[in-house]
């Protein structure tokens, strides 16, 4: 198609040379004035040939195609490492609480553990600590697959998190769902207190199933469940 200007007249146009290619492009100077340079014709050729594809243009003028890349480094922590840095994000996230992070190498692979005493739940520890953990495991195909976060491959393969519940909290807890259960006259509330690390699945009182949404279960679950919720 002849390109025309907005009055309908066909502007000038003139003839270049592409290095040493000899090669002769006709490109519409449309009002620029003085020479063409090699690089505004490419351009202008580029633009005219729309819809073609960008290779198919670049090819025509003897242009390099442009191309975006995302790099596909990954950069490998070692256990000791990855330890550390999980150690730091852990207190960054819960300042005051003392974390034990210690890393495990095994036989076909490693993993690290976390323990602390009261403070944050498992489920806020594991937004964290999961996320330093270099691999999946699948239980439908019984199979584990590598992952990379963040450009990282971590050789700590699981993060597994323990909390431990101090004896005074735990107390204190049980004593609110026993003066809970009692005020509601659930039935064996005297009861709690001698049954309560037994693992005998109970109902629980309407206090604990509003504060935890458990239904049943053991006493100790209700306790632990009754802290997790405060």
């Amino acid at each position: 198609m002849t390109a025309r200007s907005a009055d309908g007249v066909r502007p000038a146009s003139r003839s270049i040379t592409f290095g040493s290619s000899r090669r002769v492009a006709r490109v519409f100077a449309g009002g620029t004035g003085g020479a063409v340079t090699a690089a505004e014709a490419r351009i202008r050729i580029i633009r005219r040939r729309v819809p073609r594809s960008l290779d198919a243009v670049a090819t025509d003028c003897y242009c390099i195609p442009m191309t975006t890349t995302q790099s596909t480094e990954t950069t490998y922590v070692n256990l000791k490492d990855a330890a550390a840095e999980l150690r730091t994000a852990l207190r960054g996230a819960f300042a005051g609480v003392k974390f034990s992070v210690r890393g495990h190498s095994y036989s076909g692979g490693a993993s690290i553990d976390v323990s602390w005493t009261d403070g944050p739940t498992v489920a806020a520890v594991d937004e964290i600590a999961q996320q330093f953990a270099g691999a999946s495991f699948d239980g439908m195909t019984d199979s584990m697959s590598y992952v990379k976060r963040n450009g990282k491959h971590y050789a700590s393969d699981f993060v597994f998190t323990n909390r431990e519940i101090s004896e005074d909290v735990y107390s204190t807890a049980l004593g609110e769902i026993i003066d809970a259960a009692r005020a509601e006259r659930y039935e064996g509330a005297d009861d709690l207190l001698a049954v309560h690390r037994y693992g005998t699945f109970l109902p629980t009182p309407n206090a604990v199933w509003q504060r935890t949404g458990m239904a049943e279960g053991p006493v100790d679950a209700w306790v632990r469940a009754w802290i997790d919720a405060r």
